[in-house]
């Protein structure tokens, strides 16, 4: 919870302090903007919504960010974008198989390196609607599916 809060702080500076400049969170440079990223850096998509706040927004990018860096090693990932309150119920059937009816879901772009720790991942690919859902459980926002939106 102490990493969650952590990032959460670090991200709620990048949006109110930095607009477009850069901070690092777990390590990754994080440009909150509009754009692309080249492997070190990730641009967050400005994010607005009617069910969630800002904060919790930002809760669900470092929980993207941190589950991205431990489970998807020699892959890049280049944006992360809240898909939006009007897409939500599309993705509302993992949380509840999880046992939620809370859920948060963010398109991102991956280019995989080779040799990718994760198996599901073909080599040299780029994924470019690359859907990371989260369910809130036992008081924290985790990731509960991985939607591949291209297929």
């Amino acid at each position: 919870m102490k990493k969650i809060t952590a990032l959460l702080l670090a991200l709620m500076m990048a949006f109110t302090l930095l607009g477009c400049q850069s901070t690092t969170v777990s390590g990754v440079q994080v440009f909150v903007s509009k754009g692309g990223g080249d492997g070190d850096e990730v641009w967050i998509e400005e994010m607005s919504s009617e069910v969630y706040e800002e904060g919790e927004l930002e809760v669900g990018v470092a929980v993207v960010l941190d589950y991205f860096k431990k489970h998807y090693g020699n892959s890049a990932l280049w944006n992360v974008a809240y898909v939006g309150d009007e897409n939500l119920e599309t993705y509302k059937m993992a949380a509840l198989r999880n046992g939620s009816d809370q859920v948060m879901a963010f398109s991102t772009t991956i280019d995989v390196g080779l040799e990718p720790e994760n198996a599901s991942l073909i080599e040299g690919s780029v994924y470019s609607d690359y859907v990371f859902i989260l369910a809130y459980l036992d008081d924290e926002w985790q990731v509960v599916s991985i939607v591949d939106e291209e297929e």
